[in-house]
This record gives C-alpha cells, sequence and structure tokens, in this order.
C-alpha cells in the first residue's frame, strides 16, 4: 500500500515488520512482561491517513525469544488474480 507517487505517503498497517518491532521493543527499552514471561504491545498506524490500524504484538521471552505472533481484525480492500499463460 505504499505509493507516494499516488498519494499515499505511508501503510495504513506494516503487520510484517510489527513482530520484528516487537521483539526490538522488548530488547530495547523497559516494557513490562506478565508472569509468564509474555510481552504484550499494541501497534496504531493509519490513523492519519484515514485508514486506522491497529495490531497486537505478543512476544514470548525467556532467555531467548519462544515466540512472537501479531493478530487484529482486516478488511478486504481489494483483490485481484494472477494469471498465466498456457503455451
Amino acid at each position: 500500500m505504499f505509493a507516494p507517487a499516488m498519494g499515499i505517503p505511508e501503510d495504513p498497517a506494516t503487520g510484517a515488520a510489527s513482530g520484528p518491532l516487537g521483539a526490538y521493543i522488548v530488547e530495547h527499552t523497559d516494557i513490562a512482561q506478565n508472569q509468564q514471561g509474555v510481552y504484550r504491545i499494541r501497534s496504531e498506524q493509519g490513523f492519519e491517513m484515514g485508514r486506522p490500524s491497529i495490531i497486537d504484538i505478543t512476544i514470548r521471552k525467556e532467555r531467548e525469544y519462544e515466540e512472537v505472533k501479531i493478530g487484529g481484525c482486516s478488511v478486504i480492500m481489494g483483490s485481484g488474480e494472477l494469471l498465466t499463460s498456457q503455451k
């Protein structure tokens, strides 16, 4: 969705980057964890462009990262189909 030439200066939701972002926040800030070593982070993006997005990030880390998950609700904004020609 990032297309500055078409007037879209940012992605309304960057799901693929949310897991690594969560791990970075856990590693480099003083974010609190629950008793099971689970961190919960909420990423909000796209509000300024009128396409609000909320992505929930869950990180489970003890000595090492055990689990990184992202989630949230979604709405289909478009679809497409890729066809190949048969020779």
